[in-house]
């Protein structure tokens, strides 16, 4: 969860941007769900520290988000489309629905979904 935010002369609760976060991507065809990352296998030897959430916003000094984004995605979608389109539909939902701009958003694909 971020923390709390002040963006345009207003206070965001923490837990708001990751909000509308999670709502945007999940609005993107290709994306089956905003999760934590699994932390086995090959993951878990390389990574230095475990990942503990799906969703990380760091508030830069000019008042822009940073954003790490874990998503699973469907099987039988372009991997680099999604990415790019959860980027810029992220980007454009914290700008219309918070006034906070974004310095980089980060894109994790780390499972995929497919057809049961």
């Amino acid at each position: 969860m971020s923390e709390g935010s002040n963006a345009a002369n207003m206070s965001l609760a923490p837990g708001v941007i990751d909000t509308i976060i999670a709502l945007a991507a999940t609005e993107v065809k290709g994306v089956a769900a905003v999760e934590v990352p699994a932390q086995g296998g090959i993951r878990g030897l390389l990574s230095p520290k475990p990942t503990a959430r799906a969703i990380a916003v760091e508030m830069t000094g000019e008042g822009k988000a940073q954003v790490e984004l874990h998503i699973k995605a469907v099987y039988g979608y372009s991997l680099p489309d999604v990415a790019a389109e959860v980027r810029a539909v992220v980007a454009d939902a914290l700008m219309v629905q918070a006034g906070v701009g974004t310095d980089r958003v980060d894109i994790f694909i780390d499972s995929i979904a497919f057809a049961a």
